[in-house]
C-alpha cells in the first residue's frame, strides 16, 4: 500500500512541477512496476517510440515529457533546486524531475555534455554511450554552438546507480568484462577527496577554455587498455559554462570557464562513453569515460558501482517525495 501512494505521490507532484510538459496517466498499471520505475522523457524528435518501448518491457513506465533547453548549456527558465542558479542544460527538466522524485530514471541526449552535466550538477548519475540504440540515431546529426559536428548519444540519469546498472545489462546483454587499467587525474582547482579505490595517477591539462584542447586530452589517452578518471564540478555554480554568453571576448570567456565543465562537454563528440558519479561536494563528481566497446562500458560500470557515495541527509529530507518539499 505504501508504495502505490509513493506513486500516486509522484504523479501530483509532476502535475504541479514546472518542469513537466506532459504527465501520464498510469498510475492504474502500477501492477507493472514489481521492477523498474517512472520514467521521464526528455522533449526531443531524437527519442522515438522504439526505444520507450523497449524501456517498458524492462518495467519504466513513460510517466512524464521533460521540458529541455533544445540545446543550450544552461535553461533561462528553470532553477537549479538547490542553488537557485539557472539550471544547466539540455537535459534540465529530466534531470531536475529525476532529483525531485518525479521519476526514478530518465532518458535524454548528449552531444555535448547535456546529460552528464546537468546530472552531475544536481548530485545524480548519469551515463551515455553511442551504442544505446545506436540505429535509431545516427540519423540525427547536429552542429555545437562552437561550430563542432555530431550526433548525440541517448543517455540515462538516475538517483540510485541500479537503475542505470538494470538498463543497461538489459540494452547491451553484458556478460563479460576486459581486464583494464583505472587512470585517475586529479583536477587542481577541485575541493573532492582522492579516489578511494585503486588507481593509477595521471596528468590532465584541464584546460576549459575551448573543446578542441579537452578534445586534444583525451585523443592522446590510451582507451584501449585504460578506463580515465577525471574529476568535474562544480557545475554551474561560480558561474555558467554557456558558449553562447562565452564568446563575445576575454571577460566572457573567463566567466565561462568558472563554469566547472571539462572533459564531460566533449566525451560524446569524441564517440567515447562514460558515467558520472557524484561526490559529497555540491555539484561535482567523477567522470568515467572508456572506448565504446561492451567489455569496456562493463568494466567501466563496474568500477562506477565501487565508488563510495553518500547522499545529504538533509538533501534527501527537504527534497524527497516523502519530505517537506
Amino acid at each position: 500500500m505504501q508504495r502505490i501512494v509513493d506513486y500516486a505521490r509522484k504523479s501530483f507532484r509532476a502535475l504541479k512541477a514546472d518542469s513537466v510538459i506532459k504527465v501520464y496517466d498510469i498510475l492504474e498499471r502500477f501492477s507493472q512496476l514489481e521492477k523498474g520505475g517512472y520514467l521521464g522523457v526528455k522533449d526531443t524528435a531524437v527519442i522515438d517510440f522504439e526505444m520507450l518501448n523497449t524501456l517498458e518491457k524492462m518495467g519504466y513506465l513513460t510517466h512524464t515529457l521533460d521540458k529541455s533547453t533544445g540545446g543550450r548549456a544552461i535553461d533561462l527558465q528553470l532553477k537549479n533546486p538547490i542553488t537557485a542558479n539557472q539550471m544547466t542544460g539540455s537535459s534540465s527538466g529530466s534531470a531536475i524531475n529525476v532529483f525531485l522524485e518525479i521519476n526514478d530514471v530518465a532518458i535524454a541526449t548528449d552531444g555535448g555534455g547535456s546529460v552528464l552535466a546537468p546530472a552531475l550538477s544536481l548530485n545524480l548519475y548519469g551515463m551515455i554511450s553511442p551504442l544505446f540504440f545506436s540505429k535509431n540515431i545516427q540519423k540525427h546529426q547536429k552542429v555545437s554552438t562552437d561550430g563542432i559536428a555530431f550526433v548525440a548519444s541517448i543517455g540515462f540519469i538516475a538517483k540510485d546507480i541500479e537503475h542505470i546498472n538494470c538498463i543497461v545489462h538489459n540494452l547491451l546483454k553484458l556478460n563479460d568484462v576486459k581486464p583494464l587499467q583505472l587512470c585517475y587525474a586529479k583536477n587542481p582547482y577541485s575541493k573532492i577527496v582522492n579516489l578511494n579505490i585503486p588507481s593509477k595517477r595521471i596528468e590532465l591539462n584541464y584546460d576549459n577554455s575551448s573543446r578542441e584542447s579537452l578534445m586534444q586530452d583525451l585523443k592522446s589517452f590510451d582507451f584501449e587498455n585504460n578506463i580515465l578518471c577525471c574529476e568535474e564540478g562544480p557545475i554551474d555554480y561560480y558561474a555558467y559554462g554557456d558558449s553562447i554568453m562565452g564568446h563575445y571576448d576575454v571577460t566572457t570567456k573567463l566567466r565561462q570557464m568558472q563554469g566547472h565543465k571539462y572533459y564531460l562537454t566533449v566525451v560524446n563528440m569524441l564517440g567515447l562513453s562514460a558515467i558520472v558519479v557524484p561526490s559529497e561536494n555540491l555539484s561535482s563528481g567523477y567522470l568515467l569515460v572508456c572506448k565504446s566497446d561492451e567489455k569496456h562500458v562493463l568494466a567501466m560500470l563496474n568500477i562506477a558501482n565501487q565508488i563510495k557515495f553518500n547522499r545529504s541527509k538533509i538533501e534527501t529530507n527537504y527534497f524527497s517525495i516523502k519530505g517537506g518539499y
